[in-house]
């Protein structure tokens, strides 16, 4: 089955808590977007408002960030399982940003943008990652469109390392999903397709059961 993690990104603050709630018992995970304004122009959540959540099952922390390296250990001693941090980003050193998130006891994701060639990392950073993020809309604002191509990327990685956790962000809805996880992809992040259906939690059944 697909693993899939809702996006809170575009649910209005007052009500987060309340669609988590809604969903926390059949998703597989929360995503939560975390924006400083420079990586991205956006500017979302802080590591107060994560705090400020009740989130007692798996929590991906996609940190859309220049220097992810000074905010990873506030948000793993706020319970973050997975901490997802940009290629792109203005990080001293990727891996050694990756080595720290493992040392708090975390998986480590690394992420990149559409525009990104997947053939710019290294394969042994795609390796050390626990988790490979791929970007299928621009970073930092949600309800934009599938950008189909990147799904190359994806099969590249999946031929790449069979064994690894690919994982989509970005215009996922029961076609692009399917898309996605014909490509190779085991994780879907979905966030309008989801949060804006009549019934959240069939909406998520469709994802997880979308390949049967």
């Amino acid at each position: 089955m697909v693993k899939v993690l809702p996006s809170v990104l575009k649910v209005p603050n007052d009500d987060i808590q309340k669609a988590i709630d809604a969903v926390i018992d059949v998703v597989d995970g929360i995503h939560y977007d975390v924006m400083d304004g420079k990586f991205v122009p956006p500017t979302t959540f802080t590591i107060e408002d994560f705090r400020a959540l009740r989130i007692p099952i798996f929590t991906d922390i996609h940190l859309m960030v220049d220097h992810p390296e000074e905010v990873i250990l506030d948000y793993a001693k706020a319970g973050a399982k997975l901490l997802t941090i940009h290629h792109e980003a203005k990080q001293r050193d990727v891996r050694s940003t990756l080595e720290q998130i493992k040392k708090l006891g975390c998986l480590a994701g690394l992420s990149i943008k559409p525009r990104t060639l997947v053939s710019e990392v290294p394969d042994d950073l795609w390796e050390y990652a626990d988790v490979a993020l791929i970007m299928s809309v621009e970073p930092g604002w949600g309800g934009q469109s599938f950008i189909s191509e990147v799904l190359d990327k994806v099969r590249y990685l999946r031929k790449k390392f069979t064994y690894k956790d690919i994982n989509i962000d970005g215009g996922i809805n029961d076609e692009t999903g399917l898309q996605a996880v014909h490509s190779g992809c085991t994780m879907l992040v979905s966030g309008s397709y989801i949060f804006t259906s009549p019934d959240y939690r069939q909406a998520v059944e469709r994802l997880q059961h979308i390949d049967e």
